[in-house]
């Protein structure tokens, strides 16, 4: 069961660009994802699989079900993960349903960064993060993302 480290906004809420800056990957990981050591603030490094678009934008676009076996079928099967959902799912879920689904698995969200002022007012989020460590970043769309980074570092306990 892996450690989820999600980050929750609507589009256009700097989502991706906090996850290239969080774990310093490129643009060339858009849809599959990768591998990527993160340093802690306490303890050892971190090995983390990274999707940098959201499980609901784009061609890699995929359900919470779907997501699942995709990591199930990694080898070897990562122990933390990076991802980014929308509020809003559009022709998907919305980011509690896969937050609902995730936990449904047994897969415990670690860490939250909330986007902008629809991610953080959120409530179902209590219930589904209970004991995870959540950033909220107000003005995500308009705050430099290297500030957004430096917050979200902070509470996640990442260097």
């Amino acid at each position: 069961m892996p450690n989820l480290h999600v980050i929750i906004g609507d589009p256009d809420t700097r989502k991706s660009s906090l996850t290239r800056c969080l774990v310093g990957v490129g643009r060339v990981n858009h849809g599959s994802g990768t591998r990527w050591d993160v340093a802690l603030v306490r303890g050892a490094p971190i090995k983390l699989f990274c999707k940098v678009a959201s499980l609901q934008e784009g061609q890699h676009a995929m359900g919470s079900t779907a997501f699942i076996r995709f990591v199930k079928d990694l080898r070897p099967v990562p122990d933390e993960i990076l991802i980014s959902l929308r509020v809003s799912g559009g022709r998907f879920p919305d980011a509690v349903d896969y937050l609902s689904a995730f936990n449904a698995a047994s897969w415990p969200v670690r860490s939250v960064a909330l986007m902008d002022t629809s991610a953080i007012g959120l409530a179902p989020l209590r219930a589904l993060a209970a004991g995870a460590r959540v950033a909220r970043v107000p003005g995500s769309s308009i705050v430099p993302t290297n500030a957004s980074a430096a917050l979200v570092r902070k509470v996640w306990g990442w260097v």
